[in-house]
């Protein structure tokens, strides 16, 4: 599994935040990859949510290689990512 970082920072409230995205697969075609991923994280808004939830992504390519069509799917209802979003730095569950 291949797992990279990113750290987003306000320069103004010299406030840093970790996301984690790994992604576990890749499968499809050329002209129609699909990832798998797993996204993590504090998001950076005053009550420090932590999100978490599984997906893929699936990508259309024309003939040039250029994406023409990008769908997400996540493991959880959109509702329980929000529900995530909303909640105040309280645990989640993977699944």
């Amino acid at each position: 599994m291949f797992f990279f970082k990113t750290l987003l920072t306000n320069l103004k409230e010299k406030s840093t935040i970790a996301l984690s995205f790994g992604l576990c697969d890749f499968t499809g075609s050329y002209f129609s990859p699909r990832f798998t991923s797993t996204v993590r994280g504090i998001l950076r808004v005053p009550w420090k949510a932590r999100i978490f939830f599984n997906g893929y992504s699936t990508y259309k390519l024309d003939p040039e290689g250029l994406i023409y069509q990008h769908i997400d799917t996540w493991d959880r209802d959109p509702g329980e990512i929000l529900q995530q979003f909303l909640g105040k730095g309280e645990d989640v569950t993977p699944r």
